[in-house]
């Protein structure tokens, strides 16, 4: 007959087990995405985690009040896909495990002409990307888009002006407070206009033909922007540090010879 196993050593491999299942938990995170394909009704949400977990998509077209749920099974790569959904709706919503929530996004359904909406995601493009391309070019005699009285060309969908949308929640979480923003879409489109006002008024430009990067300095309001080789943002925000341009890489550029129009 085996001795029995003594109660210290029990409550010790309870307390390790315990331990792995907390650390195990604790280090679920989000590895990639999420990334949103919409259409007129449907739309696909596409995250991956660092170990394997449950997915968990909830969603509405109200910001605080997410009612709708979807789910999936489990694993490293999670996929949601939805129908029913309304023409040109915003729709936001959360991802996660049946526990543990990991972050939040948004996006729009395509199709339809909301008038106070601005879109984020891919939607007819065609007379969107000449407004575009015709908002880089300079303009003559224009004034600083800042205090410009002038009508401001239309600001093309999100989709059109953001060089990585699964980065844009996170860049206006962090840098939207510097320019006052009210959503992400408020903080792309400004600084899409940013890049048009630097065109414009001749502003401190670099290209980095490294990697592909125009970078735009605003001295007066200390506003640092760069852009990747087709004028879409990569990143918008006010530094700390007042030597931060000056530290940048690449040759200086006039905006008449940019690589792109």
């Amino acid at each position: 007959m085996r001795p029995p196993i003594p109660k210290r050593f029990l409550a010790l491999l309870s307390i390790a087990l315990l331990l792995s299942f907390v650390q195990n938990v604790s280090g679920l995170t989000v590895t990639g995405g999420p990334t949103v394909t919409a259409a007129d009704t449907t739309a696909t949400i596409v995250w991956t985690t660092d170990v394997e977990a449950g997915t968990r998509l909830q969603y509405g077209t109200q910001e605080k009040l997410l009612d709708q749920r979807a789910t999936g099974g489990v694993g490293k790569e999670h996929r949601i896909e939805l129908s029913g959904l309304r023409v040109g709706t915003r729709y936001y919503f959360s991802i996660g495990s049946a526990r543990t929530l990991l972050g939040q996004g948004s996006f729009q359904t395509t199709g339809g002409s909301p008038a106070s909406t601005p879109t984020n995601e891919t939607s007819p493009v065609g007379g969107a990307i000449k407004r575009f391309l015709a908002g880089l070019l300079p303009e003559k005699a224009a004034e600083p888009a800042v205090s410009s009285s002038k009508t401001s060309p239309a600001t093309p969908p999100t989709s059109q002006t953001w060089c990585r949308l699964d980065t844009l929640e996170d860049h206006f979480e962090r840098h939207g407070a510097d320019f006052k923003s009210t959503s992400s879409d408020h903080y792309a489109a400004q600084a899409w206009r940013f890049l048009q006002h630097a065109r414009q008024s001749a502003l401190p430009m670099k290209w980095d033909a490294a990697d592909r990067t125009l970078r735009v300095w605003e001295p007066k309001t200390r506003t640092f922007a760069a852009y990747d080789s087709r004028g879409r943002t990569r990143t918008f925000f006010r530094p700390s540090n007042p030597d931060y341009w000056n530290r940048q890489p690449g040759r200086p550029v006039e905006p008449d010879a940019l690589p792109f129009r």
